[in-house]
C-alpha cells in the first residue's frame, strides 16, 4: 500500500473513533523515512499530528458527560416591533431610499438582514418596483459567495426584502481600518468575487455596483458579494440609465453604452485597484471631472502606484482596467484563471508548491483535527500544508486597545412610541454608571458616546476614535401595559471586539419595568464576563443590590437623571421635582436624593439660586442618600463639592473625591473635581494626571480637553495650554469657555489683541450675557494700554452693583483693578471675596492673573488664610 493511501485510512481511522495501532503506524512511517527523502519526513509529521487528535478525541470519549444527548435547542424568543412575521432588532445601516435592520425570523429560527424602503411620495411605487426587483434577481442566483434571499414582501405599503444576515466588515472598512492588502490576499478576494460574477452572469444578470462597500468579509473569511439594488437583465440592458458607483463604473457607461458583463469585470478590476492602493484608477473630485478623463483616457497603472506587487497580478488588474471592453477578460471564468495564475506567481521562493496528492491527505487532516475540535474543550493543533489560496497576513493593524477598555453607545429605542421618550438615554447612563464601578474596566463616559447616537459609522471607527477595545450596542423595546398595568421591557445587546469586527456575545434581555435596574444589572453581568473579567466580592455585592420595586418611583428616577443630563436651569428643576417624586413613592430609594444633590449644585454654581442656599441644599440631599446607600459615587462628588467649594474643608473634601472614584473608577466628573481640588492646592502634577485620566475617560469632551489645558495653564507650561485648549475647540468651535480660556493663556503670553479677540468671541457665542466675560475683556484692555475704555468698563461695573442692577463678583472687580496698577484696591476686593469665603478664590495660589500681586505681604496673608496647605 502506498504511503499517501495508508494516511488516508489511518486519518478515517482517527474520524471514526477506530482503534488505531499506533507503534505500527509509526514502524510504517519510519520504514518510508528510511527510503529517504523530504516527503517521507513530512509523512511521519502527519502520523504525529493524527495521533494528538486521536488523543484528543479519546479524552472527550472518556469524559462523564461525553455520552449525554445534548439538550434539545431552545430557540430564542427576542422581543421588538415587527415588519410582518420578522422582530426587528436594530438598525444596521441606512441609505437614500432604504434602512437594513438586523432581525429575527422566528420561522426560520435565525437572524436575517431586512432592508425596508423608506421613500415616500412620488416615486416611491417605482422605488418599491425596484426593491422587488433586487429581490428577484437576488433568488435567482444562488453561490456561496452572493448573499441569500430569503423573501420579499409588502406590508403596510412598505416594501421589504429580507436575506442571510453576514455578520463581518465590508471590504472597504477593512482597507480604512488596517490599510491597503497584499496581492495575494487581493487575488484570493478576487477570485471569490470571479466565481461570484460568472455565477451572477449565468443568470442572465448583471451586477452593475460592484465596490469594496457591496462585499462583506464575514467573520471567519468568507467574502460576499451584496446589494444588486442596481442590476438588470443581460438582454434587457440598455445605455439610457447610468447606475453605479462612479469611481467603480466603465468608461463606456459614460457614453451611455450598455452595461456588460465586461463592464462588471471593470469594476472588479477598480476594487481590485483600491484593496492593494487605497485609491482608484481615475482620480477625480466631480462626476464632470471623472467624466472627461475616462474621454481623455487619463487614468494611472497600477505599476506605478505599487511597483512592488508581482507583475503577474498587476497584468490581470491592468488588463481588467482596458478601456476597450473587446480587451478586458472574455468572461468572469477567464478573469478567474488568469488571477489563479498570478497567485501562484506570487507563491514566496523559499515555500514550494505543493504536491496534488497530499493536498487531499491534509484535507483528512484538517478534517479529523475539526472533528476533535468541535467535541473538546481546548484548540487542537492543526497545520496546514502552503496552497494556492493561502492568504498572506495583511499588513500591520494599529494597535488595538484591550476589550475591558468599554463604550457603551447610546440604546435605541425601537418601541415606536410605548417607552417612555427618557427611557433608552436614562437606562443608557445608568449602565454605563454600574460597568464604571467595575475596576478592571475603563468605560467611556457618556459625553463622548452621545455623539454617536444617530451615528451610522463603523463600529470600528467608533471604536477607534473612543480608544476602546469593545462596543456594547443594543436596542429597546417597551410592550403595551398587561391589565395589570406592568409592561415588558426587553433589551436586545450585542458586544463588539473593535479590533476584529467580531461579535463577542449577542443576547435579549427582558424584565419588567419595575426592574430596571435588575435589568441593567444583567447587562453588566453578561460584558463583564464576555471580557473575562473577575469581580471582587464588594463590586458582586453592588451588582445583586436592588434599589428599588416600586415601578413608579423607578420611572420617575429616570425621568429625573434624563432632565439632569439634558443641563440648563429649566432641565434642572424638571430633573428635582421628578427625584422628589421618585423619593414620595419610596423614601428609603437612595439614588434620587443624590440626583437632587446634584442639581441643587448645578443651580447654585449657574447663579439662579443663592450658593448658601444651595449649598444647604444639597448637602441634606447627599447625606440623606449616603446614609441609605454610602456605594453612591455621585453623591460622594457632591459631597467633595460642598465641602470644598463652600466649606473650604480640603480634607473631607479630597476624601469625598477620593471615595467617589474607588467606587467609579470610571466617573470623569469625580477626577475632573478632584483635578480641581489639587491645583488650588499647588499639587499641580498631581491635578495635570486626574484631568488627563478625566479626558481618557471623555476622549470627545471638548471640556474634559479644556480642564487639562486650565491644569497646564496654571502649571505656567503656557504653550502646552495652548495646544490643549484648541483641541477642545477642535472637538467644539462654538464652546464659548474654551476660548474664554485661550484669551487667558494668551494674556499670560502677552498676546493681548489675540485675547481680545478670543474673549470677543466668547461673548458673542454666549449670546453677549456673561458680565464676568465682559470683566475679563476691560482687563485685556487695560493690559493692552487702552486705559481709558478699561476705566469707563469698570465705573459701569460699580454703578450696576451699586444700584443693584447687577452683581459682579469682588474678585473680577479686583483683577481689573491689578491690570490698572492699582494694588491696594485689588486687594480690598480679594480681601472681601475670602471673607464671603466666594468659591473663584480658591485658587489664589496658582492663579497667573494675579502674579503682579504675588510678592505683596497682604496678599501672602490672604493665600495663607485659605488654609490650603
Amino acid at each position: 500500500m502506498k504511503a499517501e493511501e495508508r494516511l488516508v485510512d489511518l486519518a478515517a481511522s482517527v474520524a471514526d473513533g477506530a482503534a488505531v495501532d499506533w507503534a505500527a503506524a509509526e514502524a510504517g512511517m519510519w520504514e518510508t523515512e528510511a527510503r529517504g527523502g523530504s516527503e517521507a519526513l513530512r509523512e511521519r509529521r502527519i502520523v504525529r499530528h493524527l495521533r494528538l487528535v486521536s488523543d484528543v478525541a479519546e479524552l472527550y470519549r472518556s469524559l462523564p458527560d461525553a455520552g449525554r444527548a445534548a439538550p434539545e435547542f431552545e430557540p430564542p424568543q427576542p422581543a421588538g416591533p415587527k415588519w410582518g412575521r420578522l422582530v426587528l432588532l436594530d438598525r444596521v445601516g441606512e441609505g437614500m431610499s432604504s434602512e437594513v435592520y438586523r432581525a429575527w425570523d422566528p420561522e426560520l429560527q435565525r437572524e436575517v438582514a431586512l432592508k425596508l424602503l423608506k421613500v415616500d411620495g412620488s416615486g416611491a411605487e417605482a422605488a418599491r418596483w425596484r426593491l422587488l426587483g433586487e429581490a428577484r434577481r437576488l433568488a435567482r442566483v444562488r453561490h456561496s459567495h452572493v448573499v441569500i434571499v430569503f423573501g420579499a414582501d409588502r406590508r403596510d405599503d412598505r416594501v421589504g426584502l429580507w436575506m442571510e444576515f453576514v455578520k463581518g466588515s465590508t471590504l472597504d472598512d477593512i482597507v480604512r481600518r488596517n490599510g491597503p492588502l497584499g496581492a495575494r490576499e487581493a487575488a484570493v478576494i478576487g477570485l471569490d468575487l470571479c466565481s461570484a460574477l460568472a455565477a451572477v452572469h449565468a443568470a442572465g444578470l448583471v451586477h452593475r455596483d460592484i465596490k469594496a462597500q457591496n462585499v462583506m468579509r464575514e467573520t471567519g473569511g468568507r467574502n460576499v458579494l451584496m446589494d444588486f439594488g442596481t442590476g438588470e437583465e443581460i438582454k434587457q440592458a440598455t445605455g439610457s440609465r447610468l447606475a453605479g458607483t462612479p469611481l467603480y463604473l466603465a468608461p463606456e457607461l459614460f457614453a451611455r453604452k450598455p452595461a456588460s458583463t465586461a463592464s462588471d469585470l471593470y469594476s472588479l478590476g477598480v476594487l481590485l485597484f483600491y484593496l492593494v492602493t487605497g485609491q482608484f484608477p481615475v482620480a477625480a473630485s466631480t462626476f464632470e471631472e471623472l467624466a472627461r478623463a475616462h474621454k481623455r483616457r487619463e487614468s494611472r497603472r497600477l505599476r506605478d502606484v505599487r511597483p512592488d506587487l508581482p507583475q503577474q497580478f498587476i497584468k490581470v488588474v491592468e488588463r481588467a482596467l482596458s478601456y476597450d471592453p473587446a480587451l478586458r477578460y472574455e468572461s468572469a471564468g477567464s478573469m478567474e484563471a488568469a488571477l489563479r495564475q498570478a497567485l501562484d506567481r506570487t507563491r514566496p521562493i523559499d515555500v514550494a508548491p505543493p504536491a496534488p496528492k497530499p493536498r487531499s491527505i491534509w484535507r483528512w487532516v484538517a478534517a479529523a483535527a475539526g472533528l476533535a475540535a468541535a467535541v473538546t474543550f481546548g484548540a487542537v493543533l492543526s497545520r496546514r500544508a502552503p496552497e494556492p489560496t493561502t492568504i498572506t497576513p495583511a499588513p500591520a493593524v494599529a494597535t488595538v486597545a484591550p476589550l475591558t477598555q468599554i463604550a457603551v453607545l447610546p440604546l435605541a429605542d425601537l418601541s415606536g412610541g410605548t417607552a417612555p421618550p427618557f427611557l433608552a438615554d436614562a437606562l443608557t447612563d445608568q449602565l454605563i454608571g454600574t460597568l464604571g464601578q467595575v475596576r478592571a474596566l475603563r468605560v467611556t463616559s457618556r459625553t463622548s458616546i452621545l455623539q454617536f447616537k444617530s451615528a451610522t459609522m463603523p463600529l470600528p471607527a467608533i471604536a477607534k476614535r473612543l480608544d476602546v477595545g469593545s462596543v456594547l450596542e443594543g436596542s429597546l423595546y417597551v410592550g403595551d401595559p398587561s391589565p395589570s398595568g406592568e409592561r415588558l421591557v426587553s433589551i436586545n445587546a450585542r458586544l463588539i471586539a473593535a479590533g476584529t469586527d467580531t461579535q463577542l456575545w449577542a443576547q435579549t434581555f427582558q424584565r419588567q419595568i419595575g426592574d430596571l435596574f435588575a435589568l441593567e444589572a444583567d447587562i453588566a453581568r453578561a460584558v463583564v464576563r464576555a471580557v473575562r473579567v473577575a469581580l471582587s466580592p464588594a463590586e458582586a455585592a453592588r451588582f445583586e443590590q436592588g434599589q428599588t420595586t416600586n415601578q413608579a418611583a423607578a420611572e420617575a428616577y429616570f425621568q429625573g437623571r434624563y432632565h439632569l443630563n439634558q443641563f440648563g436651569t429649566g432641565n434642572f428643576r424638571r430633573a428635582i421635582v421628578a427625584f422628589e417624586r421618585a423619593i414620595q413613592l419610596d423614601p428609603k430609594y437612595a439614588p434620587p436624593y443624590a440626583g437632587i444633590a446634584r442639581a441643587q449644585m448645578s443651580l447654585g454654581t449657574a447663579g439662579v439660586i443663592p450658593q448658601p442656599q444651595a449649598r444647604t441644599a444639597a448637602l441634606a440631599a447627599a447625606v440623606r442618600g449616603l446614609e441609605l446607600d454610602d456605594a453612591l459615587p455621585d453623591a460622594h462628588v457632591t459631597m467633595g463639592d460642598v465641602r470644598f467649594l463652600y466649606d473650604w474643608d480640603w480634607k473631607s473634601a479630597e476624601q469625598s473625591y477620593r471615595r467617589a472614584i474607588d467606587l467609579n473608577p470610571s466617573l470623569s466628573a469625580a477626577r475632573v473635581q478632584y483635578a480641581l481640588l489639587l491645583s488650588a492646592r499647588n499639587l499641580l502634577k498631581d491635578a495635570l494626571d486626574q484631568a488627563r485620566r478625566a479626558e481618557q475617560l471623555n476622549p470627545l469632551s471638548a471640556d474634559a480637553a479644556q480642564i487639562v489645558g486650565l491644569m497646564l495653564y496654571y502649571a505656567r507650561d503656557y504653550d502646552a495650554a495652548e495646544r490643549q485648549v484648541r483641541r477642545a475647540l477642535e472637538i467644539d468651535p462654538n464652546l464659548a469657555r474654551a476660548h474664554l480660556g485661550l484669551s487667558r493663556i494668551q494674556e499670560a503670553k502677552g498676546e493681548w489683541k489675540q485675547a481680545i479677540a478670543s474673549t470677543e468671541r466668547a461673548i458673542s457665542l454666549a449670546g453677549g450675557t456673561e458680565l464676568v466675560w465682559e470683566a475679563h475683556l476691560a482687563r485685556l484692555r487695560a493690559l493692552d494700554g487702552n486705559f481709558d475704555a478699561a476705566r469707563r468698563d469698570l465705573q459701569r461695573f460699580e454703578t450696576l452693583n451699586n444700584t443693584g442692577k447687577a452683581h459682579l463678583a469682588p474678585e473680577y472687580l479686583a483683577y481689573l483693578h491689578a491690570a490698572l496698577g492699582n494694588q491696594e484696591r485689588a486687594l480690598d476686593l480679594l480681601e472681601l471675596a475670602v471673607g464671603q469665603r466666594d468659591p473663584n478664590v480658591l485658587w489664589l495660589k496658582v492663579d497667573p492673573r494675579l502674579d503682579s500681586l504675588r510678592q505683596n505681604p497682604r496678599f501672602q496673608e490672604l493665600v495663607g488664610r485659605l488654609g490650603l496647605d
